[in-house]
């Protein structure tokens, strides 16, 4: 079996499922797993890293409005490799390379690798997603391991928070412009003991203004920016200094602002969404919910903002 994966989220489902030597290719935004030898790097972004939130988002508008496509496929290279599975997705176009680039491109390879399309927008997409690459990779059982121990953590983050009073939440994904965050984002909002007041369970993120998150007075902004580490948003939430929405909000002159690491955590719907999840329970009820010491220091994957910052 030889896996070529390009995406994150799939990545780390493979290796979940103890398949990480499997691996041959992966894209430029996955990390390389311990284990898994030298898998080659197969796609990159057209989009230069160096740019502002502001000038990622006119870019991506410019180049999806002219149909010119966000990443590349080093197609010589991924020939070379002869896989026999890829996994995918059809779920976000401006997140990875289009499924469709990537299914014709199979459909020309002397073997034709099988073509896996992963596109979760909830808990249970998620769950769907690891029976998808435990069925194309033989590991069913260690798919319903995977699971079982899965839902048993979601089970008891959900239990602990039924009772408690919900924390009316603003959850972000971007700043300039803002976006709201959707998907699975709202579930895990809930599951956690808040309400999201503007994000909506299952649907695509949106875009929205700071007028908007000022009307609805939320008790606490959670920022999770896509595809950045915290230090990445730390820079952008500097540059909302003077913003006159952002500085009349109770939470934010309360120091009720909480940066996450969005790459890591909250954007990728791999088993690390319940990490996320375990995480934003915390960030809600510390009194309920404990930091999950498996992951690391807390301080460095969850940053309070003050106004002092």
């Amino acid at each position: 079996m030889r896996i070529v994966s390009l995406l994150p989220s799939a990545t780390d489902i493979v290796c979940a499922l103890g398949l990480e030597d499997k691996l041959v290719g992966v894209s430029h935004e996955c990390a390389i797993p311990a284990g898994a030898g030298a898998p080659k790097v197969v796609t990159a972004s057209t989009i230069p890293a160096n740019l502002s939130s502001k000038q990622i988002d006119v870019a991506v508008g410019q180049q999806l409005q002219q149909s010119t496509a966000l990443y590349t496929i080093n197609e010589a290279l991924l020939r070379k490799l002869k896989p026999t599975v890829i996994l995918t997705q059809s779920l976000c176009q401006v997140c990875a390379v289009d499924q469709e680039q990537v299914q014709d491109l199979a459909d020309s390879m002397e073997d034709s690798p099988v073509v896996v399309d992963l596109s979760p927008m909830s808990l249970n997409g998620l769950y769907h997603s690891i029976r998808q690459v435990a069925a194309v990779t033989a590991s069913r059982g260690e798919g319903q391991k995977l699971l079982v121990q899965l839902q048993r953590r979601v089970h008891t983050i959900a239990e602990r928070s039924e009772t408690l009073r919900r924390r009316r939440v603003v959850f972000l994904e971007w700043l300039d412009p803002p976006f709201v965050a959707g998907h699975w984002n709202p579930e895990l909002v809930r599951l956690a003991g808040g309400i999201d007041l503007l994000g909506t369970a299952g649907q695509p993120s949106t875009k929205t203004t700071w007028q908007q998150v000022q009307d609805v007075n939320p008790e606490m902004i959670v920022v999770a920016c896509c595809g950045y580490s915290i230090q990445r948003s730390m820079t952008d939430i500097q540059q909302l200094s003077g913003n006159p929405h952002w500085e009349a909000m109770p939470c934010v002159k309360g120091g009720q602002v909480a940066i996450l690491d969005g790459s890591q955590y909250f954007n990728r719907p791999g088993p690390s969404l319940i990490d996320s999840l375990e995480l934003l329970a915390h960030l809600l009820h510390p009194e309920m919910h404990r930091f999950p010491a498996s992951l690391g220091p807390a301080n460095s994957l969850l940053t309070r903002l003050s106004m002092a910052s």
